[in-house]
């Protein structure tokens, strides 16, 4: 038994699949400001939310949801934040 010749494969597979997981995964991940398309329109329905959000641990923390949608795509699009444990929350509702 050669530990060399299947030390070699084994690298040559973990490699390969390194490389295989960026090219199809790394689109998912990663958007580049090029492949983004324009949305133009009126907003016809705008919500705020502020939600209380409490992890494994115990700790809390605010989330703040902007969701709206436009006249021209009939999409609803959610923008989300969380805002910690800041209780100066006008900033975020501007």
């Amino acid at each position: 038994m050669d530990k060399a010749y299947y030390a070699e494969k084994g690298l040559f597979v973990g490699i390969t699949s390194i490389i295989c997981a960026f090219y199809f995964f790394a689109p998912t991940l990663f958007t580049f400001k090029s492949s983004l398309i324009e949305q133009s329109g009126k907003i016809e329905n705008l919500n705020t939310h502020y939600t209380e959000v409490e992890s494994s641990r115990g700790s809390k923390s605010i989330k703040s949801e902007l969701k709206f949608s436009l006249n021209s795509t009939h999409n609803y699009y959610v923008l989300m934040k969380n805002i910690g444990h800041s209780s100066y929350n006008e900033r975020f509702e501007k």
